[in-house]
């Protein structure tokens, strides 16, 4: 599968833009994102990513701004699976109880700094009528599943999304291995609409977008 909804996301080296699929004889417009337009439970995401070295300009933005990507190739696409919360294994359903959405992370796992990782790792989200937010992530380390909640969750964005949006938020997780290491980070996180237009991309695809910058 790819996307399902009439809206698209678009990651490109750390960007996110929204997209709305328009025809060519359609006019711009802006668009607002709210939680309808997050990734929905059941549904395969392909996340293409463009080969290194590309030359396009992704530091230019603004008001009814037009990014040409037309230029970009194909270097991998990485399938992203979305579930239920309550398909996770037992112990993360319990942990993760006000969560309603998981991602099936794709790659090799979580680089805990020591000679084994953790893998077969979900993030955990819960998107609601007023924000998209991370609670935490969990995964098996050595045959143990080890759920780590965000505490504060991780807002990633505020709804509804608009043009000129901008907020800051916290975040930060601890757990811990008997005996071996304790692990935390905290995070500061800036969101920032800084513009929205078309998007133009391979194959004469064009897309009315606002795009998302977070540091």
């Amino acid at each position: 599968n790819s996307f399902k909804s009439n809206r698209l996301r678009a990651s490109v080296f750390g960007l996110v833009f929204f997209t709305f699929h328009f025809s060519p004889f359609t006019s711009n417009a802006q668009i607002t994102i709210g939680t309808s337009d997050m990734p929905q439970a059941g549904h395969i995401y392909n996340l293409t990513s463009p080969s290194a070295g590309a030359t396009v300009d992704f530091s230019s933005t603004g008001a009814n701004y037009t990014w040409d990507f037309s230029s970009l190739d194909s270097n991998t696409v990485t399938p992203d699976t979305f579930i239920s919360n309550t398909q996770l294994p037992l112990i993360y359903i319990v942990s993760f109880l006000t969560s309603n959405l998981a991602e099936h992370a794709n790659g090799s796992g979580v680089n805990l700094g020591l000679s084994f990782a953790m893998t077969d790792v979900y993030n955990v989200y819960k998107n609601s009528g007023s924000s998209f937010k991370q609670s935490g992530f969990a995964g098996s380390i050595q045959g143990t599943q080890i759920p780590v909640i965000y505490n504060p969750a991780d807002e990633i964005y505020q709804f509804p999304l608009n043009y000129n949006n901008s907020f800051v938020t916290n975040s930060a997780y601890t757990f811990q291995l008997p005996t071996i290491a304790s692990f935390s980070q905290a995070r500061v996180r800036t969101t920032t609409v800084d513009g929205w237009g078309k998007l133009i991309l391979p194959g004469g695809l064009m897309y009315d977008v606002i795009r998302v910058k977070s540091d």
